[in-house]
This record gives C-alpha cells, structure tokens and sequence, in this order.
C-alpha cells in the first residue's frame, strides 16, 4: 500500500512505525535521527541536530507529515530527549560489545585497614573483567570460609562494559599470612595473600581534636587579635560613657537649689535652737542676719534672745 491510498482506506489495519538512528564516530562526534513509516514506506524524517524536516516528494506523505509535524513542534524539547535516549543506549550497546566472543582476565588487589576494635578488615579486589563468570573467596590456612564469614556484594557492571566484585573478611592481627584471596575466572586460578605493612586506620572510636593545617595557623591567629581587640574597644567606650553619665549627674546635684543645706539648717534652727534663748550659739553658727527676720503677730519666741542686754 502506498501512502497516496491512506485517505481511500478506511476501517482496514495499518502501522505507523517510529525508527531512531544515531551514529558515534571515532572523533567523538555525533549524529542523530528519526524516521516514521507508515505500513512500511517511509513518510517522514527528522535530523534531532539540528531539528529539520524531510518529506518525500508523494503526495500522500505531504499530507501525513504536516499533520505530524504539528503535534511534534509543539513539543520540540522532545528532540533532544529522544536524541540523548538514543546516543545512551548506543553507547551501551558498544560498551556490551567488548565482551562479546572474547575473555577480559580481571585485575585482583588485596587491600587491609583497621577498624575500631582493633582487628583488620581484609578486602579482595577484582575488576575489569568479563564474562562476569567468576569466584573471588577466601581460604584460611588453605580451607575455604563459609558465606556467612564473606560479605559481598555480588558481581556488578564496571561502567565499561566489563564487570567488578569484591569480599570483604574480618580477622584478628597477626593472622594476616593464614589468609589467601582465591580468584577463579574462566578456567584460571590465582591466589593473592593479605599485603604486610602499614595499617591504614578507616574508624576511629573517639577522634582526636582537629588539627590545625600550618597554613590555616597565622589566619586564625589574626582572627582571634582582632577579636580581642573589638572586645577591648567596647570595654572602654562603655567605661567612657559610665563616667560620663557620673560626673554630668554629680554636676546637676550641687547646682540644683532644691538640695542647698542652707535651708534646711534654718528650718531646723528655727525650730529648735533659737527657742533655747542661747542666741550666742546661733551667732556663732553664722545665722543671726537670718534669724532677725519679722516673725508674725503674736509670736514672741526667739525674739527676746535677739534683743541688746536683755
């Protein structure tokens, strides 16, 4: 059927086919495309670089195409979706591809570090190898450990398209040489003992203070006199302002007339000594020009203390 029949057909069964095409070269560079079918001819295509429609000359994929290419520029960020889904899994593809029909021999370390307790944790290494077929175990003094001794977490891709694993084992210090990592893959066999050495301390029960670095030490020395030093400045300017605020109301306090010592001497001179008789005593205190003010009807005393003679 060709596509100049599509509008003549109806209630019959057709495909409408979508095919994703991209390319990787050596240079790194990349092209992507995308075709529509429909029941098998070609009708429509797009370059999902730089987002370009080619329809074929029919008149039949004319009509088709527009009505799709509508709904797809709607959606144009689709493009680059589709071209990165497209570019991911073809480098997946390439990247299974390096263990197909060929055997990777895997690269095996032994690594040690101490934990908090004081014993070795003991860990066998094996990486970039394929098929992923293989068994990585320990044996000691040559007897191979139970599952449950191992921790593992099985065989897992390596992100090239080769595979990784490891097995971890816990042991006691001075144990080391009653230990061997056995590694089988694809029919060969090697064994790698636990490396002697310096012990490389993963955790740490209770840590130490921090330290320092030497080239942090001068700054945070120049930190801390610069703390000092604001301390001390608001230190003085709230002493400044205590001693300001003592001697402004010290001042206040002998000019006011309100609290003069004058007065009150008087008050109670007047009361009190004047009405003795003993005008002598008030003189010699310095209040007789005070004590000679006119006193109201009626009132005789003090007055005769005041009189020449008398």
């Amino acid at each position: 059927m060709t596509l100049p029949h599509i509008k003549r057909k109806k209630g019959a069964l057709h495909s409408l086919q979508e095919i994703r095409r991209c390319e990787i070269h050596e240079d790194n560079s990349t092209k992507s495309f995308r075709h529509f079918y429909y029941d098998g001819e070609l009708f429509l295509s797009q370059n999902l670089d730089t987002q370009e429609w080619t329809v074929p000359e029919s008149s039949g994929a004319q009509i088709l195409s527009v009505n799709i290419t509508n709904v797809l520029d709607e959606k144009a960020k689709k493009a680059g979706v589709v071209r990165a889904d497209c570019l991911w899994k073809l480098q997946g593809y390439l990247e299974s591809l390096v263990c197909v029909g060929r055997t990777v021999p895997p690269m095996v370390n032994v690594t040690r570090s101490e934990d908090s307790d004081g014993n070795i944790n003991v860990t066998c290494w094996a990486s970039g190898f394929c098929p992923p077929n293989i068994t990585l175990t320990w044996h000691q003094d040559g007897v191979s450990l139970s599952h449950d001794a191992q921790q593992s977490e099985g065989v897992l891709p390596d992100g090239n398209g080769t595979y990784q694993t490891w097995v971890t084992i816990r042991i006691r210090q001075g144990e080391e040489q009653r230990f061997t990592c056995y590694m089988e893959h694809s029919g060969n066999l090697s064994t790698h003992p636990v490396p002697h050495g310096k012990v490389v301390v993963l955790e740490i029960q209770q840590p130490a203070s921090p330290h320092v670095p030497a080239a942090a030490a001068p700054v945070s020395a120049i930190i801390d006199v610069i703390i000092a030093g604001v301390i001390i400045i608001i230190t003085l300017i709230i002493v400044a302002l205590v001693i300001h605020y003592y001697i402004r109301h010290c001042k206040k306090k002998r000019t006011s007339p309100a609290e003069g010592p004058e007065l009150v001497s008087l008050r109670v001179l007047d009361q009190h000594v004047v009405g003795t008789g003993d005008h002598r005593d008030a003189a010699q205190l310095g209040f007789q020009p005070l004590m000679s003010a006119p006193r109201p009807t009626g009132s005789t005393e003090g007055t005769e203390t005041l009189q020449p003679g008398g």
